[in-house]
């Protein structure tokens, strides 16, 4: 038990929070290097930009290597990433997908026409 002695009013906040279920999923650990000691150590980089050749900055990537290893992370702001110690042979890269920007409203019909008959000599 807990008593509280005070003079006034004593308030208590509180609030809950609903955990759900539970899940689950594969653990991804980072490669180990392996070889060598006296051989450089392997690395890898990555760039990406789009279309406009602007760099895609953030965007999360995954690189997956020979013997089941995976390296994640994200760009940097020049759209780039490096790795040291990965193994030999990358298989390939799965970058993100990008969630497409709306697409900016086009103008009304009617000012499209309006715009065309204008050059066009004004006949409707």
């Amino acid at each position: 038990d807990i008593t509280f002695t005070c003079p006034g009013t004593f308030t208590v906040q509180a609030a809950t929070h609903d955990w759900g279920g539970g899940s689950s999923a594969a653990a991804q650990l980072p490669h180990l290097p392996e070889g060598a000691l006296d051989r450089p150590p392997n690395w890898i980089a990555i760039g990406h930009s789009g279309p406009d050749g602007e760099p895609m900055a953030g965007q999360s990537y995954k690189i997956f290597f020979e013997g089941h290893v995976v390296v994640s992370g994200q760009l940097d702001a020049q759209g780039r990433a490096w790795h040291e110690n990965v193994p030999a042979r990358a298989l390939h890269v799965e970058y993100e997908p990008r969630q497409p920007q709306p697409d900016k409203p086009w103008p009304a019909l009617s000012d499209l026409v309006a715009a065309a008959q204008s050059k066009l000599g004004g006949q409707p």
